[in-house]
């Protein structure tokens, strides 16, 4: 599975600042161990649209609030903000039936 550059480097500088603290190469499940989930965050996108029209995805794991003032802002846990057309109603439905989608592969 591929991951995002973003996550290729995190997990790297965490595995050589664990290297360095236990003074020993770290195997690839104890890197899991301390790093669960990261592969699979690139899943949790939903689509949307800013203003200007332009469509994108955001992960929507990331989502810390979605507020009406009445143009729609996400908030993600990181402090950025994304405004977007989408009603909230619409965002949270999207979030939603990611979830649904997740539950529903791990069952079958």
């Amino acid at each position: 599975m591929n991951l995002d550059p973003v996550d290729e480097d995190r997990i790297q500088r965490i595995r050589i600042e664990l290297e360095q603290q236990f003074m020993r190469p770290i195997p690839e499940e104890e890197i899991k161990k301390y790093l669960p989930g990261i592969p699979f965050r690139r899943t949790g996108v939903i689509q949307l649209t800013k203003l200007n029209g332009t469509q994108f995805v955001l992960n929507s794991e990331l989502i810390e609030t979605i507020e009406s003032t009445p143009d729609t802002i996400v908030t993600l846990v990181t402090g950025r903000k994304y405004i977007v057309r989408e009603p909230v109603d619409e965002v949270k439905d999207k979030c939603i039936q990611y979830k649904k989608t997740i539950f529903e592969n791990r069952i079958n």
